[in-house]
């Protein structure tokens, strides 16, 4: 069982559940088939299977704690070509997107000195436009759109 790849996958996941299109059960199905997969899984991939009816934050928690670190770039990347897909389906997601960007960036995830601080003003530009105060929700996203665009390569 390759530990750096069911790290990445938990990372994808989690990254994607905070940001609200994937759920719980996109998280169970996923440690269902690891486990399918794998005579004696991980039990951080177990406990992932039986918390069905767990909130999304317990299941992050859990997805967080699939042993190894996550490849730092290439992971990224895959993450933010899924975010794209996403958003061409489902527009709505924009301003969550880019709140979870910002979280990442705060933390590190993304670190500063390759993905810049561009998070932080794609939440800004989304608050603005709702308020009424300067830009559209038509043109965050499009900012949404070139950050992710620029960074999935």
């Amino acid at each position: 069982m390759d530990e750096q790849r069911l790290k990445d996958e938990a990372e994808l996941l989690r990254w994607s559940l905070e940001a609200g299109f994937r759920t719980v059960c996109d998280a169970v199905a996923w440690a269902d088939s690891v486990i399918e997969a794998h005579p004696q899984p991980p039990i951080s991939i177990i406990e992932i299977s039986l918390a069905g009816r767990r909130s999304p934050a317990d299941m992050a928690t859990l997805l967080a704690a699939v042993p190894g670190e996550p490849a730092a770039t290439a992971s990224r990347r895959k993450w933010f070509t899924e975010v794209l897909r996403v958003l061409d389906a489902q527009p709505e997601m924009g301003e969550a997107v880019a709140r979870v960007l910002a979280r990442l960036t705060a933390a590190e995830v993304l670190p500063s000195d390759e993905f810049g601080w561009d998070a932080y003003g794609l939440v800004d530009a989304f608050e603005l436009a709702r308020q009424g105060v300067a830009g559209t929700y038509d043109a965050a996203m499009d900012d949404l759109r070139d950050y992710l665009t620029r960074h999935a390569r």
